[in-house]
């Protein structure tokens, strides 16, 4: 029994030894030679651009933000987008790319509101807010004809990519870190992360464009101005 038991860890040892089909042997197509997942297996665009051998495919669809389409190798096909048509939807780096009296609007896009409106109270400077409710600021909205106090922000989260809550309760740049890199540059200067001025795409790194003078994740909108 024991002679037949170590006969048959020989046959199994011998056989992988002359069928070698680890994650490296190009058997299993999940697997690149280096026993790291294939590009085309990645579902998740972080991790495909995490990838320096990997290349990140997008579509637009009827957005001006690009999503994520997939990953794969450069020597692969561009992976396919849908074909769908967006008759309303006018995709620019600035106003001159624009028809019919549009302006070119970065990300986040705006739509505006139509006839402003006046609050309730209105201020000119925080000190007067703050006298009020501490934490609060005089700041204008989008629809508000006027400033008005509002709350400021109270951490990091509640202000935008690479910006950081101030002590007088508004949002400013972020100190340089190491995620101040693609559409953002370190302004050594001042020791602050800001968003890269450009003029073409490609200063902005993979996955940018320069709308209005600004590095970009997404192109700009051709939105009308409100009434």
């Amino acid at each position: 029994m024991r002679t037949e038991f170590a006969l048959g860890l020989l046959v199994v040892a011998f056989g992988l030894g002359c069928n070698d089909e680890g994650p490296g042997s190009g058997i299993d197509a999940s697997f690149d030679a280096y026993g790291l997942p294939a590009c085309k297996s990645i579902t998740k665009d972080g991790d495909c651009r995490a990838r320096p051998d990997c290349v990140v495919d997008t579509c637009t669809g009827c957005s001006c933000s690009p999503g994520f389409a997939g990953c794969r190798a450069p020597s692969d096909d561009r992976s396919a987008c849908p074909d769908v048509e967006c008759p309303f939807l006018q995709c620019c780096h600035a106003s001159k790319d624009c028809s019919g009296g549009a302006q070119c609007a970065p990300p986040p896009y705006s739509h505006g509101c139509g006839t402003c409106f006046l609050p309730p109270e209105t201020c000119q400077t925080d000190g007067e807010c703050a006298a009020k409710q501490a934490g609060t600021i005089c700041d204008q909205s989008g629809c508000e004809c006027a400033k008005s106090c509002r709350a400021g922000c109270a951490t990091d989260m509640d202000c935008g990519e690479q910006l950081s809550c101030g002590a007088d309760f508004r949002c400013h740049p972020a100190a340089c870190g190491p995620g101040c890199t693609g559409v953002y540059a370190c302004d050594s200067s001042a020791g602050v992360c800001r968003r890269k001025q450009c003029t073409t795409d490609g200063e902005c790194g993979s996955g940018g464009y320069c709308v209005e003078g600004a590095c970009q994740r997404a192109l700009g909108e051709c939105i009308l101005p409100a009434a």
